[in-house]
């Protein structure tokens, strides 16, 4: 399958199933094309051992969801591959233990980005660690440098910390999450940890 056929079997399955329209134009990313935190779905065939990045959304009852999962096609043999997967799920971890009322999205990104510094690959975490959403894909409050509005029960904002290294590929993280009166809630389901597709 070529990334291009994903994405349209992913776009079709969400309206074929309930949804109004699509949150955004679904990002398939394979291989090295990984290392590009937006990039467009092509028509490279998706090859045994690669890590392909599926970040997708779609409007339902007038809101918006946004989730990304990366995933290994047959294996997961590449160790640089399998070692930021590890440091970009432990990041997101952090960065989703932290949220609760009063919190920033600059002090949810900072522990994100700080997880990932500390192992080194600062350079190659390039985006904001999120962003909040409803009825448009993207709305404050944000989880960046930016994101100085403090969280209230009843927001929802994007997790998503992600490493993406040129001609190696990247992964990426992604949930829903719902602030609530004491902490957090999830929106998106698992699985969170690295699956491999047979």
């Amino acid at each position: 399958m070529t990334e291009v056929e994903l994405a349209r079997f992913v776009s079709d399955a969400f309206l074929k199933h309930g949804a109004e329209k699509l949150s955004f134009d679904t990002i398939v990313a394979s291989g090295e094309n990984g290392s590009k935190p937006h990039a467009v779905p092509t028509s490279r065939q998706m090859q045994i051992g690669d890590f392909v990045t599926l970040d997708m959304g779609c409007y339902f009852n007038g809101y918006a969801s946004d989730q990304t999962r990366t995933f290994a096609i047959k294996n997961n043999d590449n160790q640089k591959l399998q070692e930021i997967y590890q440091i970009v799920y432990d990041a997101q971890q952090l960065g989703i233990a932290a949220i609760k009322p009063g919190v920033t999205g600059q002090t949810i990104h900072k522990i994100c980005f700080d997880h990932i510094a500390a192992q080194g690959y600062g350079e190659y975490f390039t985006h904001g660690t999120g962003h909040g959403l409803g009825i448009e894909i993207h709305e404050e409050p944000y989880n960046s440098n930016a994101g100085t509005k403090p969280l209230v029960p009843g927001m929802c904002v994007t997790v998503e910390p992600g490493i993406y290294i040129p001609g190696v590929g990247g992964v990426r993280i992604e949930d829903d999450i719902l602030v609530t009166e004491t902490g957090y809630e999830y929106l998106t389901t698992p699985l969170r940890e690295l699956q491999i597709v047979k």
